[in-house]
């Protein structure tokens, strides 16, 4: 199942998310914009009521100024007006200020107050424009409003900002989340049927979803990769498997030739040992061929279909006692344990050629009085067989190059082999879909099989 990560890591949810910042970021600009050109209108509606009210009231005598001033704030309903008609020695006269702003110069431009320091008689905690002018007989006139639409404004505009941005995130994750879907399920896809081309299934191809997006764009190039790929190895394949079968029949006939004239009662003591040699070799040849075809005949996975039930501790027992003799004849001691395991899937005469190879191996390169153990364990994943030896065992930078065809280690070149028999034990274990790994031992080498399908991380 895709977690949110998965899913965070999917082009369309990223753009999704790309797309939604960029709106929120979009939304503030325009809330921004909006604000402050509402703001700048309204003060300005605010300053021009303020200059002519103060206009009126400079053309107004002495005498009828305390008057004007009262009924002002008598007309002022909704108490958003200031109103201070003060002496010249500072004296309140008429209006609903006790006395002048303390920050409120006295040179008739409109000013930015806090209404808790305007000295109004009611309650006003909201921001005021005012103004200070002197008026006739010397007396100081402020006229002011409250401007608290701006704060009621600026808190509907943030309002508006904070729920916008929550709905567009909110919406932004859904909507990222609804479209990685698809693109997560074809991933999923193509992870599982590119698990079975590592494995060895080059003729799997990569789902289309027949869309023409770049999925399916990149899905068609390694398709067509993989066409490629398959072809060339069929043909280099096709070349190493048809020279050891045209090669074989005349090796079998230089063979019987050989044999003939070693029959031959004529020969000198001189002769006989080279044909000998010369017969020697050409099994060597042959034995080569018939390997290679081995490996090429197992790599066909249509051996698959025929695949059964196999008890592993039976077939381990039959190994034990083939070779027992011929690990006696080095003095090594050859010893199975096994732990009760379920039955695995799979061919059991290809999984007896495989595990003789390797038993065969150990008893060759591990010296007199050694000791060879073969163990059936129950791992985690399933059934597990180790085999150790206490021989030389294989370099680590070694381990994956024995695996190819003829390539044979240090410590095996002066040991008679062709250098296939761990080609074939390769064939057959991916064949089965288990994994063969070499360890070092305490006195030796470890190889260990693992019994179940390998999983590959794509």
């Amino acid at each position: 199942m895709a977690t949110l990560a998965d899913r965070w890591r999917t082009s369309a949810f990223r753009l999704t998310a790309i797309f939604g910042a960029l709106f929120v970021v979009w939304v503030i600009v325009l809330l921004g914009i909006t604000y402050w050109q509402t703001a700048g209108y309204m003060t300005r509606q605010v300053d021009q009521i303020l200059r002519v009210e103060s206009e009126n009231f400079r053309r107004s005598g002495e005498a009828q100024l305390a008057a004007k001033v009262t009924a002002s704030v008598a007309n002022d309903e909704r108490h958003i007006f200031l109103y201070g008609l003060f002496a010249a020695d500072g004296a309140w006269r008429a209006g609903n200020l006790e006395s002048p702003p303390r920050d409120l110069p006295e040179d008739g431009e409109i000013h930015h107050i806090s209404g808790r320091d305007s000295g109004v008689k009611y309650d006003t905690s909201s921001e005021v424009r005012a103004l200070a002018i002197r008026v006739a007989g010397g007396q100081l006139l402020v006229i002011g409003r409250d401007v608290a639409q701006l704060d009621e404004f600026r808190r509907i505009v943030f309002r508006a900002f904070v729920w916008g941005a929550i709905a567009t995130i909110l919406l932004t994750l859904l909507g990222g989340l609804a479209l990685s879907v698809g693109p997560l399920r074809r991933i999923a896809q193509i992870r599982q049927t590119a698990q079975t081309i590592i494995a060895g299934n080059i003729k799997n191809r990569l789902p289309l979803a027949q869309r023409g997006d770049e999925l399916d764009m990149l899905a068609g190039i390694v398709n067509t990769m993989l066409d490629q790929i398959e072809q060339l190895m069929a043909e280099a394949q096709g070349v190493g498997d048809n020279i050891a079968h045209d090669l074989r029949t005349p090796l079998t006939r230089l063979r019987a030739l050989l044999y003939r004239a070693e029959q031959r009662t004529d020969l000198t003591d001189e002769h006989r040992p080279m044909l000998e040699q010369a017969i020697a070799e050409t099994d060597a040849l042959l034995a080569r061929f018939r390997a290679l075809q081995r490996i090429a005949e197992i790599e066909d996975r249509h051996r698959r279909a025929a695949f059964t039930q196999i008890e592993l501790e039976s077939v381990l027992r039959q190994i034990r006692d083939l070779y027992e003799p011929l690990a006696e004849e080095k003095n090594i001691a050859l010893t199975l344990a096994c732990e009760a395991v379920a039955n695995v899937l799979g061919d059991a005469e290809l999984l007896f050629e495989a595990l003789s190879n390797l038993i065969d191996n150990a008893i060759k390169f591990t010296p007199s009085d050694g000791r060879i153990e073969m163990r059936l364990l129950q791992a985690d994943g399933g059934a597990k067989i180790e085999i150790t030896d206490s021989g030389p065992g294989i370099a680590a930078n070694e381990r994956d190059a024995v695996l190819q065809r003829f390539y044979r280690s240090e410590n095996s070149r002066q040991l008679p082999g062709s250098g296939l028999g761990l080609s074939l034990v390769s064939a057959i274990v991916r064949l089965h879909g288990f994994t063969l790994e070499f360890d070092d031992a305490e006195h030796g080498l470890r190889v260990s099989l693992l019994c179940w399908p390998r999983v590959v991380v794509v």
